[in-house]
Protein backbone atom coordinates (compact mmCIF):
# COMPACT_ATOMS: atom_id res chain seq x y z
CA UNK A 1 0.00 0.00 0.00
CA UNK A 2 1.61 3.71 -0.71
CA UNK A 3 -0.16 6.74 0.12
CA UNK A 4 -0.21 10.03 -1.49
CA UNK A 5 2.09 12.75 -0.70
CA UNK A 6 0.11 15.26 -1.43
CA UNK A 7 -2.67 13.78 1.49
CA UNK A 8 0.78 13.37 3.67
CA UNK A 9 1.12 16.91 3.25
CA UNK A 10 -2.29 17.96 4.18
CA UNK A 11 -2.22 15.86 7.42
CA UNK A 12 0.95 17.32 8.60
CA UNK A 13 -0.30 20.81 7.74
CA UNK A 14 -3.50 20.42 9.93
CA UNK A 15 -0.92 19.86 12.71
CA UNK A 16 -0.37 23.53 12.69
CA UNK A 17 -2.22 26.97 12.69
CA UNK A 18 -1.95 28.83 9.44
CA UNK A 19 -0.92 32.01 10.45
CA UNK A 20 -1.25 35.08 7.47
CA UNK A 21 1.85 36.72 5.82
CA UNK A 22 1.32 40.44 6.41
CA UNK A 23 0.46 42.46 3.18
CA UNK A 24 2.49 45.28 4.30
CA UNK A 25 5.71 45.65 6.29
CA UNK A 26 6.72 43.75 9.21
CA UNK A 27 5.74 45.98 11.84
CA UNK A 28 1.92 45.57 10.07
CA UNK A 29 1.92 42.30 11.57
CA UNK A 30 0.41 40.70 14.72
CA UNK A 31 1.93 37.30 14.85
CA UNK A 32 5.64 36.97 15.52
CA UNK A 33 6.10 34.51 12.73
CA UNK A 34 4.19 36.58 10.45
CA UNK A 35 7.17 39.42 11.54
CA UNK A 36 9.23 36.71 11.02
CA UNK A 37 8.57 35.71 7.62
CA UNK A 38 8.05 39.48 6.51
CA UNK A 39 11.66 40.03 7.54
CA UNK A 40 12.77 37.33 5.50
CA UNK A 41 11.38 38.10 2.44
CA UNK A 42 13.42 41.41 3.04
CA UNK A 43 16.66 39.19 2.87
CA UNK A 44 15.77 37.02 0.11
CA UNK A 45 15.19 40.59 -1.80
CA UNK A 46 18.65 41.46 -0.77
CA UNK A 47 20.29 38.18 -2.36
CA UNK A 48 18.08 37.60 -5.30
CA UNK A 49 20.23 40.11 -7.42
CA UNK A 50 23.79 37.70 -7.00
CA UNK A 51 21.70 34.63 -8.18
CA UNK A 52 20.72 36.80 -11.32
CA UNK A 53 23.85 37.85 -12.05
CA UNK A 54 25.68 34.25 -11.51
CA UNK A 55 23.07 33.73 -14.35
CA UNK A 56 24.15 36.48 -16.35
CA UNK A 57 27.72 35.10 -16.18
CA UNK A 58 26.60 31.89 -17.74
CA UNK A 59 27.27 32.32 -21.92
CA UNK A 60 24.32 29.87 -22.16
CA UNK A 61 22.14 31.73 -19.63
CA UNK A 62 21.07 28.09 -17.64
CA UNK A 63 23.66 28.31 -14.87
CA UNK A 64 25.77 25.26 -16.28
CA UNK A 65 28.70 27.06 -15.59
CA UNK A 66 30.35 28.68 -12.83
CA UNK A 67 33.79 30.36 -11.26
CA UNK A 68 35.55 29.09 -8.77
CA UNK A 69 38.97 29.82 -7.15
CA UNK A 70 41.35 27.30 -6.93
CA UNK A 71 44.80 28.31 -5.55
CA UNK A 72 44.24 32.04 -5.63
CA UNK A 73 43.06 31.18 -9.88
CA UNK A 74 39.93 31.69 -11.17
CA UNK A 75 38.69 28.79 -12.75
CA UNK A 76 35.45 28.05 -15.04
CA UNK A 77 33.14 24.39 -13.85
CA UNK A 78 30.91 23.28 -16.68
CA UNK A 79 28.36 20.90 -15.63
CA UNK A 80 29.02 18.83 -19.37
CA UNK A 81 32.65 18.47 -18.43
CA UNK A 82 31.96 17.32 -15.00
CA UNK A 83 29.04 14.65 -16.57
CA UNK A 84 31.95 13.62 -19.77
CA UNK A 85 34.33 12.77 -16.23
CA UNK A 86 31.35 10.90 -14.56
CA UNK A 87 30.86 8.74 -17.38
CA UNK A 88 34.57 8.36 -18.32
CA UNK A 89 34.97 7.36 -14.67
CA UNK A 90 35.64 3.70 -14.58
CA UNK A 91 34.81 2.91 -11.15
CA UNK A 92 31.39 3.83 -11.48
CA UNK A 93 29.57 0.56 -12.37
CA UNK A 94 26.32 1.21 -13.84
CA UNK A 95 24.55 0.07 -17.43
CA UNK A 96 25.28 3.17 -19.76
CA UNK A 97 21.98 5.33 -19.73
CA UNK A 98 21.61 5.12 -15.59
CA UNK A 99 25.12 6.40 -15.50
CA UNK A 100 24.42 8.89 -18.08
CA UNK A 101 21.12 10.14 -16.46
CA UNK A 102 22.93 9.85 -13.13
CA UNK A 103 25.87 11.94 -14.45
CA UNK A 104 23.52 14.37 -15.70
CA UNK A 105 21.44 14.74 -12.12
CA UNK A 106 24.86 15.23 -10.13
CA UNK A 107 27.26 17.83 -12.81
CA UNK A 108 23.30 19.77 -12.45
CA UNK A 109 22.89 19.97 -8.61
CA UNK A 110 26.85 20.29 -8.35
CA UNK A 111 26.96 23.72 -10.80
CA UNK A 112 23.51 25.49 -10.04
CA UNK A 113 24.56 24.77 -6.01
CA UNK A 114 27.76 26.66 -7.25
CA UNK A 115 26.31 29.21 -8.49
CA UNK A 116 24.40 29.75 -5.49
CA UNK A 117 27.36 29.49 -3.26
CA UNK A 118 28.93 32.01 -5.20
CA UNK A 119 25.79 34.36 -4.89
CA UNK A 120 25.79 33.72 -1.18
CA UNK A 121 29.68 34.74 -0.50
CA UNK A 122 29.23 37.84 -2.58
CA UNK A 123 25.79 38.66 -0.79
CA UNK A 124 27.89 37.83 2.25
CA UNK A 125 30.57 40.36 1.66
CA UNK A 126 27.97 42.77 0.82
CA UNK A 127 26.41 42.38 4.31
CA UNK A 128 29.56 42.31 6.49
CA UNK A 129 32.09 45.37 4.41
CA UNK A 130 32.87 48.74 5.79
CA UNK A 131 31.05 50.73 4.62
CA UNK A 132 28.04 48.15 4.56
CA UNK A 133 26.64 48.02 0.92
CA UNK A 134 23.60 45.93 2.46
CA UNK A 135 21.88 47.48 5.08
CA UNK A 136 20.46 44.34 6.74
CA UNK A 137 22.02 42.65 9.84
CA UNK A 138 24.28 39.74 9.14
CA UNK A 139 23.77 37.68 11.93
CA UNK A 140 20.25 36.87 13.55
CA UNK A 141 18.74 35.56 16.12
CA UNK A 142 17.60 31.71 15.02
CA UNK A 143 14.70 31.70 17.67
CA UNK A 144 12.66 33.66 15.40
CA UNK A 145 12.86 32.16 12.18
CA UNK A 146 11.56 28.62 11.98
CA UNK A 147 13.68 27.65 9.07
CA UNK A 148 17.07 28.23 10.97
CA UNK A 149 15.11 26.77 14.37
CA UNK A 150 15.12 23.55 12.27
CA UNK A 151 17.68 22.85 10.13
CA UNK A 152 20.60 24.32 12.72
CA UNK A 153 21.91 22.54 15.72
CA UNK A 154 21.32 23.50 19.12
CA UNK A 155 24.98 24.68 20.14
CA UNK A 156 26.45 25.31 24.03
CA UNK A 157 24.56 25.43 26.88
CA UNK A 158 21.80 27.45 26.42
CA UNK A 159 19.69 25.49 23.63
CA UNK A 160 17.14 27.94 23.05
CA UNK A 161 20.03 31.07 22.11
CA UNK A 162 21.38 29.22 19.01
CA UNK A 163 23.49 31.57 16.95
CA UNK A 164 22.27 32.52 12.90
CA UNK A 165 23.61 34.63 9.72
CA UNK A 166 21.60 35.81 7.44
CA UNK A 167 23.27 33.70 4.51
CA UNK A 168 22.09 30.45 6.09
CA UNK A 169 18.58 31.76 6.71
CA UNK A 170 18.46 32.01 2.93
CA UNK A 171 20.25 29.54 1.40
CA UNK A 172 19.32 26.55 3.63
CA UNK A 173 15.92 25.93 2.26
CA UNK A 174 17.23 27.38 -1.85
CA UNK A 175 19.75 24.66 -1.37
CA UNK A 176 17.15 21.36 -0.28
CA UNK A 177 14.41 22.99 -3.11
CA UNK A 178 17.19 22.84 -5.59
CA UNK A 179 18.06 19.22 -4.58
CA UNK A 180 14.65 17.84 -3.75
CA UNK A 181 13.82 19.21 -7.24
CA UNK A 182 16.63 16.78 -9.32
CA UNK A 183 15.74 14.06 -6.80
CA UNK A 184 12.29 13.95 -7.97
CA UNK A 185 12.95 14.58 -11.71
CA UNK A 186 15.75 11.37 -11.08
CA UNK A 187 12.75 9.42 -9.90
CA UNK A 188 10.53 10.39 -13.10
CA UNK A 189 11.74 7.55 -15.22
CA UNK A 190 11.53 4.74 -12.73
CA UNK A 191 8.07 5.78 -11.55
CA UNK A 192 6.81 6.39 -14.84
CA UNK A 193 7.83 2.95 -16.05
CA UNK A 194 6.10 1.35 -13.01
CA UNK A 195 3.23 2.86 -13.34
CA UNK A 196 2.85 2.69 -17.42
CA UNK A 197 4.88 -0.56 -18.53
CA UNK A 198 7.00 1.87 -20.78
CA UNK A 199 9.86 3.92 -21.02
CA UNK A 200 9.51 7.89 -20.35
CA UNK A 201 10.22 10.02 -23.20
CA UNK A 202 10.77 13.95 -23.20
CA UNK A 203 7.34 14.80 -24.20
CA UNK A 204 5.64 13.01 -21.32
CA UNK A 205 8.64 14.16 -18.16
CA UNK A 206 7.65 17.63 -19.17
CA UNK A 207 4.16 16.59 -18.68
CA UNK A 208 4.94 15.03 -15.61
CA UNK A 209 7.13 17.48 -14.23
CA UNK A 210 4.41 20.02 -14.48
CA UNK A 211 2.39 18.13 -12.40
CA UNK A 212 5.38 17.16 -10.24
CA UNK A 213 5.64 21.21 -9.65
CA UNK A 214 2.59 21.20 -8.07
CA UNK A 215 3.77 19.32 -5.40
CA UNK A 216 6.77 21.41 -5.03
CA UNK A 217 4.94 24.36 -4.37
CA UNK A 218 2.36 22.19 -2.50
CA UNK A 219 5.14 22.03 -0.21
CA UNK A 220 5.91 25.27 -0.61
CA UNK A 221 2.95 26.81 0.60
CA UNK A 222 2.41 24.87 3.94
CA UNK A 223 4.91 23.89 7.17
CA UNK A 224 8.52 23.34 7.29
CA UNK A 225 7.79 20.33 9.17
CA UNK A 226 6.74 18.65 6.05
CA UNK A 227 9.72 20.02 4.13
CA UNK A 228 12.34 18.88 6.15
CA UNK A 229 10.40 15.34 7.08
CA UNK A 230 10.22 14.80 3.62
CA UNK A 231 13.58 15.57 2.67
CA UNK A 232 14.94 13.85 5.94
CA UNK A 233 13.12 10.66 4.84
CA UNK A 234 14.04 10.45 1.30
CA UNK A 235 17.92 10.42 2.46
CA UNK A 236 19.93 8.96 5.34
CA UNK A 237 22.30 11.73 4.61
CA UNK A 238 21.68 15.71 4.97
CA UNK A 239 24.19 16.65 2.42
CA UNK A 240 23.74 14.37 -0.32
CA UNK A 241 23.28 14.90 -3.77
CA UNK A 242 21.73 11.69 -4.79
CA UNK A 243 18.87 10.69 -1.94
CA UNK A 244 19.26 7.02 -1.28
CA UNK A 245 15.63 6.29 -0.41
CA UNK A 246 14.15 8.06 -2.56
CA UNK A 247 13.38 4.80 -4.86
CA UNK A 248 10.60 4.56 -2.62
CA UNK A 249 8.49 7.32 -3.80
CA UNK A 250 6.34 6.36 -6.34
CA UNK A 251 3.44 7.51 -8.98
CA UNK A 252 -0.25 7.37 -9.47
CA UNK A 253 -3.14 8.79 -11.00
CA UNK A 254 -5.41 10.76 -9.45
CA UNK A 255 -8.44 12.98 -11.75
CA UNK A 256 -5.74 13.49 -14.59
CA UNK A 257 -3.01 14.34 -12.68
CA UNK A 258 0.37 12.34 -11.76
CA UNK A 259 0.37 12.31 -7.83
CA UNK A 260 3.71 11.16 -6.09
CA UNK A 261 2.84 8.20 -3.57
CA UNK A 262 5.55 7.13 -0.73
CA UNK A 263 5.61 3.55 0.61
CA UNK A 264 5.13 2.44 4.47
CA UNK A 265 9.01 2.03 5.00
CA UNK A 266 9.45 5.51 3.55
CA UNK A 267 6.27 7.07 5.73
CA UNK A 268 8.18 5.33 8.87
CA UNK A 269 10.76 8.06 8.46
CA UNK A 270 8.46 10.62 7.99
CA UNK A 271 6.86 10.14 10.40
CA UNK A 272 9.61 10.00 12.99
CA UNK A 273 11.59 13.00 11.52
CA UNK A 274 8.28 14.80 12.16
CA UNK A 275 8.26 14.15 15.76
CA UNK A 276 11.46 15.79 16.07
CA UNK A 277 10.85 18.67 14.39
CA UNK A 278 7.33 19.43 15.39
CA UNK A 279 8.42 21.14 18.72
CA UNK A 280 10.54 23.62 16.10
CA UNK A 281 7.59 24.47 14.38
CA UNK A 282 5.67 26.21 17.55
CA UNK A 283 2.04 25.23 16.60
CA UNK A 284 2.21 27.75 13.15
CA UNK A 285 3.35 27.77 10.24
CA UNK A 286 3.10 30.60 7.85
CA UNK A 287 4.91 29.05 4.51
CA UNK A 288 7.80 29.54 2.42
CA UNK A 289 8.96 33.19 2.66
CA UNK A 290 10.00 32.75 -1.54
CA UNK A 291 6.27 32.51 -1.86
CA UNK A 292 6.09 36.25 -1.39
CA UNK A 293 8.97 37.71 -2.20
CA UNK A 294 9.36 39.33 -5.40
CA UNK A 295 11.68 39.95 -7.34
CA UNK A 296 12.88 40.40 -11.38
CA UNK A 297 12.94 37.34 -13.38
CA UNK A 298 16.32 35.07 -14.12
CA UNK A 299 17.52 35.92 -17.15
CA UNK A 300 17.52 32.75 -18.25
CA UNK A 301 17.86 31.33 -22.36
CA UNK A 302 14.60 31.85 -23.86
CA UNK A 303 14.51 28.81 -26.17
CA UNK A 304 14.63 26.59 -22.78
CA UNK A 305 12.65 28.73 -19.95
CA UNK A 306 9.20 29.11 -19.47
CA UNK A 307 8.01 32.93 -20.71
CA UNK A 308 7.71 36.00 -18.30
CA UNK A 309 6.06 38.77 -18.40
CA UNK A 310 8.71 41.80 -18.19
CA UNK A 311 6.47 44.33 -16.74
CA UNK A 312 5.96 42.49 -13.59
CA UNK A 313 7.94 41.26 -10.90
CA UNK A 314 7.94 37.31 -10.21
CA UNK A 315 7.72 34.96 -7.24
CA UNK A 316 11.23 33.74 -5.92
CA UNK A 317 9.84 30.11 -5.79
CA UNK A 318 8.26 29.81 -8.88
CA UNK A 319 11.62 31.38 -10.51
CA UNK A 320 13.55 28.94 -8.76
CA UNK A 321 11.34 26.07 -10.11
CA UNK A 322 11.28 27.90 -13.57
CA UNK A 323 15.45 28.14 -13.30
CA UNK A 324 15.46 24.03 -12.72
CA UNK A 325 12.33 23.69 -15.20
CA UNK A 326 15.03 25.33 -18.12
CA UNK A 327 17.77 23.71 -17.24
CA UNK A 328 15.88 20.53 -17.36
CA UNK A 329 14.67 21.02 -20.56
CA UNK A 330 18.28 21.65 -22.15
CA UNK A 331 20.24 19.24 -20.33
CA UNK A 332 17.79 16.14 -18.88
CA UNK A 333 14.78 15.43 -20.65
CA UNK A 334 16.11 15.04 -24.09
CA UNK A 335 18.22 11.95 -22.84
CA UNK A 336 15.20 10.02 -22.57
CA UNK A 337 14.51 10.56 -26.70
CA UNK A 338 17.82 9.86 -26.93
CA UNK A 339 17.51 6.44 -25.38
CA UNK A 340 14.32 5.14 -27.16
CA UNK A 341 16.22 6.15 -30.57
CA UNK A 342 18.79 3.35 -30.08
Amino acid sequence: MTLAIDDLIEATNSRFERVRHPRGAAADASHPAARASAESVTYINAFWPHVRAAIEADPDRLGLSATIMRDGTEHVIRAVDMREAMLADPRIDAPADEKLRRGTIMSAIAVMSQNLNHATATWAADLTSMPRRCPLDYLVDARRFVSLRMLLPLRGEQPDRVGGNAPTLVMGGTATALTMCWNLLAQMPRAWRELNGAPLNAADAERLWADTRELVFRLGGGSLAAFVALASACSSQAGAMIWDRAGELGLTLREGRHVWTMTPTLKHYYDEMLEEVTAAQQGHYVGCAALYARAPALPLAEQWADPVDTTREHQVLAELVRWITAVARAYYFPLFDAASAR
